[in-house]
């Protein structure tokens, strides 16, 4: 058997069809399949602990993946003072989508200019449940 020559060109096209069917995928099946990096037990000790909020003021971190869904932290801040900081620990969802991912949606007081307000997320529930624990 001869080898064949493959051109780039036909590697590249493979290459990007890979890409579309695999990791360009509609959103909720790319996150179904996404590997968890970050435990209840881990995101609840996270969110149990106190934070620096004149340095996170402002600051959105990925924190990993929680049951197949993108976990974040927002450090909301007021204009005027770091104290009134709010740590937003979140699932990267809609609230139309949140209960259908294991999550629970919630209103949460947070800083609006000037004021707080109420905004609502779609939390872990491991966050909801442990509510009491969780260092806002």
């Amino acid at each position: 058997m001869e080898a064949q020559t493959v051109g780039l060109g036909s590697v590249v096209k493979r290459a990007s069809l890979l890409c579309a069917l695999v990791f360009c995928s509609s959103g909720t099946a790319a996150q179904s399949t996404t590997a968890d990096t970050l435990s209840d037990a881990a995101l609840l000790e996270y969110a149990s602990q106190g934070y620096d909020k004149r340095a996170q003021m402002f600051k959105r971190v990925v924190l990993g993946t929680n049951h197949g869904v993108q976990v974040f932290a927002n450090f909301g801040g007021s204009d005027l003072c770091p104290d009134d900081t709010v740590r937003v620990i979140h699932y990267d969802l809609s609230l139309s989508a949140c209960s259908t991912r294991g999550g629970v949606v919630k209103e949460l007081n947070v800083p609006m200019g000037i004021a707080m307000g109420p905004e609502r997320f779609c939390f872990p529930k491991v966050l909801v449940d442990n509510w009491d624990r969780y260092v806002r």
